[in-house]
């Protein structure tokens, strides 16, 4: 039996980490599959092979009766464009799917779950992206299946047309927002407010880092759209190392997943304070402190090297 709700495969030069992304896939057999790969950069001579690897694969791999759609590009458009113009190609064609890149490794359940709440929540405005990922730690959040967050997780997601439609790239509309003050309404919490007045400031200002989800989050806040998390972690991001784009020196482990058994929806569509002021301080939050405890300690060690050569 085949997957009926659309997919959009994210893939690049991890040939690695994609293999476990297509055996996941091929469980539930999606009878629509997309598949849009970014081109090698200029600087990099090595990627030319990983990506014909990558490509290889999918030619290989994807071994089950299903309709495949390929969006090849000969050139690097970065992190930022290049998954702009595969999403915006995917709802060229659909109006609901999932999302997912190749280093994101879902559960079974993971399918099951996106289908049955695209379909629960496909005409109403509130709900704009459903999330895969649970950075909660195996703490239950009530008794239901998932619950709300204002900001969305893109570990494995999914959304539809009439809301990707309205995507930000470029934060045309965050001077506006910053000065209202209304985000304060979001995010209570001054760290969490200043953390994303920050980076979004610099994506206005400077745009970087070269990324797209920062402005799937602004988008969805600025549109008073709210997320689904899972109770339970229905993706294994098996992506952080050497080979990453922006995970490269993040050393912390990612939440382990797990299936969701039951399906039990929200009586209320309330955002999960606790659960957002969580996931922040132990995954959003974290690598930040870890990056600068480490710049802590080399500045330490080129002290004392001064004083020793003295």
């Amino acid at each position: 039996m085949s997957f009926d709700t659309p997919v959009l495969l994210l893939v690049w030069r991890r040939p690695q980490t994609l293999i476990h992304v297509i055996d996941a896939l091929r469980q539930v057999k999606p009878s629509t599959l997309y598949v849009a790969c970014d081109g090698p950069r200029s600087t990099r001579p090595d990627d030319v092979e990983k990506i014909q690897a990558v490509r290889a694969l999918i030619e290989s791999e994807i071994d089950w009766p299903c309709r495949l759609f390929k969006l090849y590009s000969d050139v690097n458009r970065g992190c930022k464009i290049g998954v702009c113009v595969a999403i915006d190609w995917y709802f060229e064609n659909v109006d609901a799917g999932i999302i997912l890149e190749d280093d994101c490794v879902p559960t079974a359940s993971f399918f099951r779950y996106c289908s049955s709440l695209l379909d629960r929540y496909r005409d109403d405005q509130r709900i704009w992206s459903i999330s895969g990922a649970n950075f909660q730690n195996g703490l239950t959040r009530g008794d239901t299946s998932y619950y709300f967050s204002p900001v969305p997780l893109v570990w494995g997601w999914a959304t539809w047309r009439r809301c990707w439609q309205h995507y930000d790239p470029d934060l045309q509309q965050w001077p506006a927002l910053r000065r209202s003050g209304l985000l304060r309404s979001v995010f209570p919490d001054p760290v969490q407010h200043r953390y994303w007045t920050r980076v979004w400031d610099r994506l206005h200002r400077l745009g970087l880092p070269d990324t797209w989800d920062y402005q799937w989050t602004f988008t969805c806040i600025v549109n008073r759209g709210l997320a689904i998390e899972p109770s339970s972690n229905l993706i294994k991001n098996i992506g952080f190392g050497v080979d990453a784009t922006h995970t490269t020196d993040v050393d912390y482990r990612t939440p382990e997943s797990s299936e969701l058994v039951d399906f039990r929806h929200p009586e209320f569509m309330v955002p999960d304070q606790d659960a957002l002021n969580y996931g922040f301080y132990h995954y959003q939050q974290r690598p930040l402190i870890l990056r600068g405890a480490r710049r802590v300690r080399s500045i330490l060690r080129r002290c004392i090297a001064r004083r020793l050569s003295v």
